[in-house]
C-alpha cells in the first residue's frame, strides 16, 4: 500500500490499491486513474469510482454487507473519503491511502461502525 499523491487523490489511490490487489486491469498511474474518474480537487465522485472500477472488475453496490467480502472500495462519509478494505479470516483489513497504514478489526465492529450507523457508507465489492 502507498499514500495518495495529492490532499484529494483518495480515490485514485484506492484505485491503484485495487488493480495491485486484483492483479489485473490496466496498470494506470494515480494521475491517470485522476483523469478518467474525473476526480476535482473536491475529490472523486461515486460515479467515477464506479466506471473506473468497472475497467478492473466486476462489482456490486452493498450498503449493509452481512457477511465478511474479500476485497472492496468503501466510500467514508465522516471523512468523506474511499479507503480499500479486505477482509480476511474475519478481520477487516483497511488499507488507507492518506496514510498509508493497515490496520486490521473484528468484521462485527467494522460492520457496526460503517455500515449499521446512519450514515452514508457503502462498499463497491469486487467479483
Amino acid at each position: 500500500m502507498f499514500r495518495q499523491l495529492r490532499p484529494y487523490w483518495c480515490g485514485p489511490a484506492a484505485l491503484v490499491a485495487m488493480q495491485l490487489e486484483l492483479g489485473r486491469g490496466p496498470a494506470l498511474s494515480q494521475a491517470e486513474w485522476a483523469e478518467l474518474a474525473g476526480t476535482t480537487r473536491d475529490g472523486t465522485g461515486e460515479t467515477g469510482i464506479k466506471r473506473c472500477l468497472g475497467l478492473l472488475c466486476e462489482f456490486r453496490v452493498d450498503r449493509q454487507p452481512a457477511d465478511p467480502f474479500e476485497i472492496a472500495v468503501v466510500f467514508d462519509p465522516w471523512r468523506d473519503h474511499w479507503i480499500v478494505v479486505r477482509c480476511v479470516d474475519g478481520i477487516a483489513l483497511m488499507l488507507d491511502p492518506w496514510d498509508g497504514q493497515i490496520e486490521g478489526y473484528p468484521w462485527a465492529w467494522f460492520r457496526a461502525v460503517y455500515f449499521l450507523v446512519p450514515r452514508r457508507s457503502y462498499a463497491l465489492i469486487a467479483r
